[in-house]
């Protein structure tokens, strides 16, 4: 239903488009992301599952890495510029797409995600509140849904418009 809904919208602003170039990225955007349709139905909830079965969606984290030891100030200073690495543009660019469709998502979810996590968090025995214990996370769903993007679109351009046209059909379906 997402996708479907997707695809309207991005029909719609491609009729409303005055760019001739606009119309012809929106239209390979909401042609591509139709041709995929058939492909994500049947993968994305075995990916679900995956991500479930994996621990990701049981609340583990990158870990940042430990700070120094505070009585060898000799090594920190040598730690200096090595403790940090280099992040692809890519990579940058994805986190980026992950957050703007996690911000468009999470305000239509507040209070159900609230109570869905008072629930998860009883369920699993948890003394409070853990969100982030709790597997069904939009975080989980977003980043298994940005995955299949990214393994479809082949413009950058065209995954940020399928994140922006997915993001509030997506969030009514999470709600549901």
């Amino acid at each position: 239903r997402c996708v479907d809904v997707a695809v309207a919208a991005l029909q719609l602003v491609e009729t409303q488009s005055i760019k001739v170039a606009d119309r012809d990225t929106l239209g390979q955007a909401w042609r591509q992301l139709q041709t995929s349709k058939q492909t994500w139905l049947a993968r994305y909830p075995a990916d679900m599952l995956t991500a479930f079965a994996s621990g990701f969606a049981a609340g583990e984290k990158t870990r940042a890495p430990a700070a120094p030891d505070n009585g060898d100030t000799r090594r920190s200073a040598s730690m200096g510029l090595d403790a940090f690495s280099l992040v692809d543009d890519a990579d940058v660019a994805q986190a980026i797409e992950t957050s703007r469709l996690l911000q468009t998502i999470l305000p239509m979810l507040e209070q159900s995600l609230a109570e869905l996590d008072t629930l998860m968090s009883s369920a699993q025995g948890l003394p409070n509140v853990q969100p982030e214990c709790n597997p069904l996370r939009p975080e989980v769903f977003t980043r298994t849904l940005q995955a299949l993007m990214r393994q479809a679109a082949t413009e950058p351009a065209m995954l940020s418009s399928w994140s922006r046209h997915l993001a509030a059909p997506l969030g009514r379906e999470l709600k549901l």
